[in-house]
């Protein structure tokens, strides 16, 4: 069994993060190897029992089978006695020791089927008490594995949340070697972040001679347009809440360039 490492106070949360993330997997892996120990433990009860009761019913169908055997035993003792009674009075001597000797052998069987009757009934009320002890214990084990399996459950929960909320270092994930780049905004922060102190003066002058440069082009052109002569373009009388007022013709320059 894997033994928990021990944690480590850090000032940094992700550290903290993956120091319990650690722990929990390896308390994780503990809880599976004893839930797989408690699996196979009551895997063998749940065998012995029925290896038991297996046993326990052979053992009965024996105890059964001696039982009527013994019955027939009795009833044949019965009529070898009345033979030999039988034999005695008609006064066969051969005949009558012929009976006494199987008599004989008819009641030592009897006394050995008797004394099997007996261990097989004692056997049998060992097996009772042990299937009893084994019935207990698989329950008890029944009853322990469905707790072990609801706390592996929390376990594996907790491990699941931890790892969704821990974040874990780029060169962990492999995002270094493939050129990911963990935040977008990561260039806009590093170009806010620039003092004025990063940028030369000289630059700022280059644009404000770009500038000025443009707004002299810009004012050379509008003077080569006035050297083109003026249209005059006709206005639309326009009335004036119903009364009629002659508006003034308004001239409105149009330069040349509009017209080719």
């Amino acid at each position: 069994m894997a033994a928990i490492p021990q944690l480590t106070a850090s000032d940094d949360p992700i550290e903290n993060s993956k120091q319990v993330l650690k722990a929990l997997k390896c308390v994780a892996f503990s809880s599976k190897q004893v839930g797989d120990v408690m699996c196979r433990r009551r895997e063998r009860l749940t065998k012995r029992l029925q290896a038991v009761a297996d046993e326990t019913e052979l053992l009965r169908a024996h105890i059964v089978e001696n039982v009527l055997n013994q019955r027939q035993r009795l009833e044949l003792l019965h009529e070898l006695q009345d033979d030999l009674e039988q034999a005695q009075t008609l006064g066969q001597p051969d005949l009558l020791k012929d009976l006494a000797d199987e008599l004989k052998l008819l009641r030592r069987e009897d006394q050995r089927e008797s004394v099997l009757l007996r261990n097989l009934k004692r056997t049998m009320r060992s097996r009772v008490r042990v299937k009893r002890a084994l019935q207990e214990q698989k329950t008890a084990a029944d009853e322990a594995l469905v707790v072990f399996n609801c706390k592996n459950s929390l376990i594996q929960s907790m491990v699941a949340t931890c790892s969704k909320t821990t974040f874990l270092s780029a060169s962990e994930l492999g995002y270094e070697e493939e050129g990911y780049v963990e935040d977008e905004n990561a260039d806009d922060d590093e170009y806010s972040g620039a003092s004025e102190s990063d940028y030369d003066l000289s630059d700022f002058a280059e644009v404000n001679d770009d500038i000025d440069m443009d707004v002299d082009f810009a004012a050379g052109e509008q003077a080569s347009e006035s050297d083109y002569p003026k249209l005059r373009v006709a206005q639309p009388d326009r009335e004036d809440d119903g009364e009629d007022e002659k508006e003034t013709i308004g001239e409105s320059s149009v330069s040349a360039w509009s017209f080719e």
